[in-house]
């Protein structure tokens, strides 16, 4: 097998797996992206509580792009977040999506600007925010030792069922 076949097949046992652990039954029917005579290009089909589901799976960040990402990611977060903890005596967890786009920084100021507002937002009400691109999330919470969080919300190869990246940044 080649290298994206064995990844889809670690990703594809760790959803059992996980599938598993909160009570389903869940196996694997068949692979039909590896099957040319199948109908579907899925890949795989699973039996989970006794329905069938296709599954299929996309790439977010592919890891050229990743660490470039992660790096302006917490060059842009980093300071500014650092500081609001400080200046409200607060812990900051902020769960982002990397911005791959040229060199890791075609989107990111302006997201990560609305990074930082949803942060601000969280010291404000107390509240969790959540983002509108379903992935972003900021909340803060009062501590006599001010810290930040980020959590990226990528595909890690050690952990393919929702995989989280933390840096701690202070």
């Amino acid at each position: 097998m080649h290298e994206k076949s064995d990844h889809e097949d670690v990703a594809l046992q760790a959803l059992c797996v996980e599938l598993r652990a909160r009570g389903h039954d869940a196996t694997i029917i068949t692979r039909p992206d590896a099957d040319p005579q199948h109908p579907l290009t899925v890949d795989a089909l699973f039996a989970i509580d006794g329905e069938e589901w296709a599954v299929d799976h996309c790439l977010l960040s592919r890891p050229p792009l990743l660490t470039p990402a992660l790096n302006a990611a917490e060059t842009a977060l980093k300071d500014k977040l650092g500081a609001l903890a400080r200046e409200h005596g607060c812990l900051i967890s902020v769960s982002y999506l990397p911005q791959t786009g040229e060199r890791g920084t075609k989107w990111g100021e302006d997201y990560y600007n609305k990074l930082i507002e949803m942060a601000k937002e969280a010291i404000q009400t107390g509240a969790f925010v959540t983002g509108a691109d379903g992935c972003a999330t900021a909340a803060a919470v009062p501590t006599e030792t001010p810290d930040v969080s980020l959590a990226s919300r990528f595909h890690e190869a050690g952990c393919p069922v929702g995989g989280q990246k933390s840096r701690k940044c202070l």
